[in-house]
């Protein structure tokens, strides 16, 4: 006789499998791309190693050969050159692959699933748990543990065709380039509005939640860069503490998206995001603009952090509440002691009035003349928002567009390689929930 439990059962049990059927297939083909890079590294070593023996056999002779080796010289200068090529291919191609997710997350959400539809069969089969606990158990994994699973697979799959076409337009590669100038091991992806999903990203993936896909909300992310660094620096673990709490590692991670982005980070979390009511977002506020206050110097930079700050003041005072923080001194410690970890960090430097003059003054006034001088993610958000808030109507919708697309035309400054912190090394992969 048929058994519609049993059926269920199964089809769930392939329905998951289909989902890591994908993700160990793009797994597998990181690891064949992270193998060939492992040949190409020998190769290079031995044309080096080639090199270095050439070099030195012409030191000592003086026979006729000579000519033939520096014939063979120059041929392996032009190999070791498309080896180099070659590397930069393999970039662009591992960059276009985006690892999907942190494949193993996926992977044991799957194995997860699998094991507990395993438990159940086997349970029912064996009379240990009778038919009514076994449907509960099955209602629970289709109505919620796997349908998380599935969404964030489709959601996946789907942002990475928005990215891959460029119909985000190109929000991922703004917030990619801004992550690796931060040098956290993250990459965006366009998702659904965050209260449609749960709001979770994957792995070492930072979900674009819609509609924040303009180049406005860019700035938000250096909180997610901040969590990361909470997660793995040793810095961050003096400033946070033994038994740090979600509060504490959220305003740690303001201070740190404070001082690494400079006034943007201000400009868009407290103009678009937080709330002026909120006892949490106003202790989050006054946290964010104290650090800034303390290395925004004069000009500018100091010029768009007050005009932040009177607008959200003004927005608290309407809501009826008090525009200064019940624990001020609390937060004034805070602040101190933040600042005094952040500029321990050695991967880039702190968005203070220098850095504004080296990376947003010549953007700024590229974006208002309409001419292009190279910018960095940082200083094309800071001169974006900092045109946005000196326009003589900061709401004209049309204004504001043709800031963003000028912002976004500005071409890129050659990349190089991050310093390494100072005590704690790279800010690695960490978990992440809603900003």
């Amino acid at each position: 006789m048929l058994d519609l439990l049993a059926v269920r059962l199964a089809e769930l049990r392939d329905d998951v499998g289909k989902v890591k059927r994908v993700a160990d297939l793009a797994e597998s083909r990181h690891s064949r791309l992270d193998g060939i890079r492992g040949i190409r590294k020998e190769i290079r070593d031995g044309l080096l190693d080639a090199r270095g023996l050439i070099l030195d056999y012409r030191r000592g002779a003086d026979a006729p050969e000579l000519e033939v080796l520096g014939d063979l010289d120059a041929l392996l200068i032009d190999l070791d050159r498309k080896v180099d090529q070659a590397g930069v291919m393999l970039d662009q191609l591992n960059g276009s692959m985006i690892r999907l997710m942190n494949i193993d997350t996926l992977s044991v959400r799957c194995d997860a699933i699998s094991t507990e539809v395993d438990r159940v069969e086997a349970e029912s089969r064996a009379g240990t748990m009778d038919r009514a606990a076994a449907w509960a158990a099955v209602d629970e994994l289709i109505d919620t543990t796997a349908r998380r699973l599935f969404a964030d697979y489709v959601d996946l799959l789907g942002g990475l065709t928005l990215r891959d076409t460029g119909l985000d337009d190109r929000v991922s590669e703004l917030t990619d380039r801004l992550l690796e100038e931060l040098a956290a091991p993250l990459r965006s992806v366009p998702a659904r509005p965050a209260e449609l999903v749960g709001a979770q990203s994957v792995g070492d993936l930072v979900m674009l939640w819609f509609p924040e896909w303009t180049i406005w909300d860019v700035p938000l992310f250096g909180h997610e860069a901040g969590l990361a660094w909470g997660h793995t620096s040793q810095l961050a673990r003096g400033l946070l503490g033994e038994s740090p709490t979600p509060e504490r590692r959220g305003l740690a991670a303001d201070a740190y998206a404070a001082y690494a982005l400079g006034p943007a980070y201000a400009c868009a979390v407290l103009l678009l995001r937080m709330r002026p009511r909120s006892a949490s977002d106003m202790d989050r506020a006054y946290v964010i603009l104290e650090v800034l206050r303390a290395t925004s110097g004069d000009g500018m930079a100091a010029a768009v952090i007050q005009e932040v700050a009177d607008c959200w003041r003004g927005a608290v005072t309407q809501r009826g509440a008090d525009p200064e923080p019940g624990r001020r001194a609390e937060l004034d410690a805070f602040v101190a002691e933040a600042l005094g970890t952040l500029r321990n960090i050695g991967v880039f430097p702190g968005f203070d009035s220098m850095q504004w003059a080296k990376e947003a003054a010549g953007p700024h006034a590229a974006i208002g003349q309409g001419t292009g001088g190279e910018a960095t993610a940082r200083g094309r958000l800071n001169a974006a928002w900092a045109a946005r808030l000196m326009l003589s109507d900061p709401h004209d919708a049309d204004a504001v567009h043709q800031i963003a697309e000028a912002a976004r035309a500005l071409p890129w400054p050659r990349k190089t390689g991050p310093a390494r912190e100072r005590q704690s090394g790279r800010p690695g992969q960490a978990p992440y929930g809603k900003r």
